[in-house]
């Protein structure tokens, strides 16, 4: 599910706000803080994934 292609921009961008987000969840005891920042990621766009890839 999380894998994408590490040739392509998003690839690199979605691999990078993934491992962001388990460190950013695994070293923060504030919950407030985590919902905002998964608010913010939910407010981006989401490229949808094609079968010519």
């Amino acid at each position: 599910m999380f894998q994408k292609s590490r040739r392509t921009a998003y690839g690199l961008h979605f691999r990078f706000r993934y491992h962001l987000r388990n460190d950013y969840a695994k070293y923060t005891n504030n919950a407030e803080a985590l919902e905002k920042f998964r608010e913010m990621e939910l407010e981006r766009p989401v490229k949808e994934k094609t079968n010519n890839e």
